[in-house]
């Protein structure tokens, strides 16, 4: 059997590995979001207090408003420019 018939494992391991650093810490902030505890260095079990005083902030609120006309000239400029022609034109 040649050599370059035989598929390394190692590409795969790399990339398993990769994807479990990037992904485990959202995992993690994800799930300690929902934790009772003031601090999050132990659980006291599941709340969502840090999510209602999220959507019951004034400044969020103030970030969450639509924004005014200005993207929609800019969209109208920039799309002709980014998207080519259709082959049928």
């Amino acid at each position: 059997m040649s050599r370059c018939n035989r598929r390394s494992p190692f590409p795969l391991f790399v990339t398993l590995l990769t994807l479990i650093f990037l992904y485990a810490p959202l995992i993690v902030v994800g799930v300690a979001s929902f934790n009772k505890s003031k601090y999050g260095g132990k659980w006291d079990g599941f709340s969502m207090v840090w999510y209602e005083k999220l959507f019951h902030s004034e400044r969020v609120c103030k970030a969450r408003l639509p924004p005014g006309p200005e993207p929609l000239p800019a969209g109208i400029c920039q799309t002709p420019a980014v998207c080519p022609a259709p082959p049928w034109s």
